[in-house]
């Protein structure tokens, strides 16, 4: 059954994005996880479309039922006559109808002026990363996802609190069964390849460090344990920050990738 709590419903969320810039989506999806475990986004692509549907009725369909648009802004976003021709144009028009929230996000260096925005007027919107970088021009790459995870976090909270009483977003399935505590059952691994892909990468930072450390890395059954914890973390409902007090951060870079890649905070100072 259907939740009918306008605080559980999933936000349904659509990617617009060129297919050059599929692995910046998928490393924003990666960050987003979190969100998606808890229930609190349903996202869609394209990729998710099965051989034999109509693919041009699928999207449409999609962009019509979704209350968040994220459009992965890049020069092959701005050069594809389908995204403008089709995509962007019915996102806006359900922008503009309040019917969908529209977030634009840099995520390619692409030469934008403030002129541009009388015809492109989804740069009239509040864009992220902050100060419109380029998620690639970042020196991390996961600081620059974190920055967006954050700003698109409030965005899903504000939808979900503005929406009527007892409404729910379309489609909407029942939430994961949860555990005590509010946190979700675990999905074994193999099941979800982007989560699996997250843990993965966090469990290397470690091993990373504990390599430069000692000259060696993580030992097997270790490395077992630190995957689990992993799981467990992204599973916390809440954001977290962690203050750094060292004078030498450098040596901490493993780490802080390892916490940035589980959307924790890392305040250095």
């Amino acid at each position: 059954m259907a939740d009918t709590d306008t605080r559980t419903s999933a936000v349904t969320l659509f990617y617009s994005y060129a297919h050059e810039d599929e692995p910046l989506r998928d490393e924003l999806a990666g960050h987003l996880k979190i969100l998606e475990r808890r229930g609190l986004i349903r996202p869609w692509h394209d990729r998710k479309i099965v051989a034999g549907q109509d693919w041009a009725n699928d999207i449409d369909a999609h962009i019509a039922e979704a209350e968040l648009v994220l459009l992965l802004v890049s020069k092959d976003f701005i050069e594809s006559d389908y995204i403008f021709g089709v995509e962007l144009k019915q996102a806006m028009q359900r922008h503009f109808e309040r019917a969908c929230d529209v977030v634009p996000i840099i995520v390619r260096a692409v030469n934008i002026e403030p002129e541009d925005a009388e015809d492109l007027h989804f740069l009239k919107l509040q864009c992220l990363p902050t100060d419109l970088k380029a998620v690639t021009s970042w020196p991390n790459r996961d600081e620059a996802w974190t920055n967006v995870a954050k700003g698109l976090r409030a965005t899903v909270a504000r939808i979900r609190e503005r929406r009527p009483p007892g409404s729910t977003s379309p489609m909407t399935p029942a939430l994961p069964a949860a555990l005590p505590g509010g946190a979700l059952v675990d999905i074994p691994p193999g099941t979800d390849p982007v989560l699996d892909g997250i843990v993965k990468r966090v469990v290397g930072h470690i091993d990373e460090a504990e390599f430069e450390r000692t000259g060696q890395g993580v030992i097997a059954w270790v490395c077992d344990q630190l995957a689990r914890e992993t799981r467990t973390l992204i599973d916390l409902p809440d954001q977290k920050r962690v203050l750094w007090v060292d004078d030498h951060h450098e040596n901490n870079r493993h780490e802080t990738a390892a916490l940035l890649k589980l959307q924790v905070e890392v305040v250095l100072v």
